[in-house]
C-alpha cells in the first residue's frame, strides 16, 4: 500500500548543464553491466572528471507495431565548471575516449553473453 505522505513520482530536471553518453551495454556485451564493472568505470573516471553520475537501466522502447528491450549505461558529467566551449568538447571527448576503453575492456574480459542455439 502507498504511504501518502510519500511522492510516488517526482520531476527530476539538473540544476547545472550536464553532458551524457549513452552506452547500449547490451548489444555490445549481449548482457547487462555487473555492479564490479559499473564500479570500475567509476573509478576510471573519478580521479579524471573528479563527479560523475552513472546509470545502468533496461530500457523498452515500444510502439503500435513492436518493442525492443536493451541494457543501457548512462554516463553523466557536469559542465558547470568548465568555461570555454573548447574545454567542454575536450572533456566530453575524454569521457567517450574512457566510457568506449572501459566497455571494450568489459567485453574482452567476460566476453558476450553465450546463447542458447
Amino acid at each position: 500500500m502507498l504511504t501518502p505522505d510519500l511522492p510516488v513520482t517526482s520531476q527530476a530536471r539538473p540544476a547545472e548543464p550536464l553532458v551524457e553518453v549513452r552506452v547500449n551495454f547490451g548489444i555490445l556485451a549481449g548482457r547487462e553491466a555487473t555492479r564490479a564493472e559499473l564500479e570500475q568505470l567509476g573509478r576510471i573516471l573519478v580521479p579524471e572528471f573528479g563527479e560523475v553520475s552513472i546509470v545502468s537501466e533496461q530500457r523498452h522502447e515500444l510502439g503500435r507495431t513492436g518493442g525492443a528491450a536493451v541494457h543501457q549505461v548512462r554516463v553523466g558529467l557536469s559542465l558547470a565548471g568548465l568555461a570555454p566551449r573548447q574545454e567542454r568538447h575536450a572533456a566530453l571527448k575524454r569521457l567517450v575516449d574512457a566510457t568506449e576503453r572501459w566497455v571494450s575492456a568489459c567485453v574482452a574480459e567476460r566476453g558476450p553473453a553465450a546463447t542458447d542455439l
